[in-house]
């Protein structure tokens, strides 16, 4: 399948994202295994193209299953929908960005940040001082479990700058700033910016009645569909013997400053 699915990939449109690896496949290098298992993430931009993504995949698999003279089957372990915000709620969310504002970094953070960069070959900016002003979002080929819900309720999201700028998100570099007084002051101003962005909700009614039909507007005549199998159970057993073993592993590099909420 894996071989299949890299032919195809070339007439696959350049919005899609597919990801694998090998979780079982032998244990001797000269015998045939009986059992191979592959994971697969799917990535589209909107439910119809991952969807169809899935279905050419599970096609990929049947193909290769005949040619082998094997079976096959699949589990889906997660399947979730494009994450989209709601404008009213973002003013809302921006408006208390700018009443709390960036966080004042010290030159000892300034400095970090930009070692940092360096260390990646990134441009020395070192951390934001700037508001970004709001701006329409672009669909990411990113994911997120809160996808299937705001597209049946209003959703606002929240941005902090709790990392540096011009680091991957999957690099080694991405977890330093996280476990520093950087990424405190960060999400101390963005559990501001959501508890002001809640009150004015709750007690602004005419606020909330209008995020409620802007979110029709917006969806039009999209049908929320679940791409989860309905017998589909939650996926608990994954990944618990890595956790236990870095959970203790990883604690000494836990932040022990108390938080303060100033």
């Amino acid at each position: 399948m894996d071989l299949g699915w890299d032919v195809l990939r070339e007439h696959l449109p350049t919005t899609q994202r597919s990801h694998s690896v090998f979780t079982e496949g032998g244990i001797q290098p000269n015998v045939v295994p009986d059992f191979a298992r592959i994971s697969w993430i799917f990535r589209e931009s909107n439910y119809e193209k991952v969807y169809d993504l899935h279905e050419k995949a599970k096609k990929v698999a049947e193909g290769a299953a005949l040619m082998t003279g094997c079976t096959w089957e699949e589990e889906v372990v997660s399947a979730i929908w494009p994450t989209r915000d709601n404008q009213t709620i973002a003013e809302v969310v921006q408006a208390n960005i700018e009443l709390v504002g960036v966080p004042q970094w010290t030159e000892e953070e300034q400095k970090f940040a930009k070692e940092v960069q360096r260390s990646v070959g990134a441009k020395e900016t070192g951390l934001t001082t700037k508001i970004t002003p709001l701006a329409e979002a672009k669909q990411s080929t990113s994911a997120n479990d809160s996808g299937d819900i705001t597209w049946m309720v209003p959703h606002g999201r929240i941005t902090f700058p709790a990392n540096v700028s011009g680091i991957p998100g999957h690099h080694w570099a991405a977890a330093i700033v996280p476990a520093t007084s950087i990424a405190h002051k960060a999400e101390v101003a963005g559990a501001k910016v959501l508890a002001g962005a809640v009150v004015d909700l709750l007690t602004q009614p005419a606020i909330l009645e209008k995020a409620k039909e802007t979110f029709k507007k917006e969806v039009g005549e999209t049908k929320h569909q679940t791409l989860l199998p309905l017998d589909q159970k939650p996926p608990i057993q994954y990944n618990v013997e890595m956790m236990a073993k870095y959970r203790e592993l990883m604690k000494p590099y836990y932040l022990k400053e108390t938080i303060q909420f100033k």
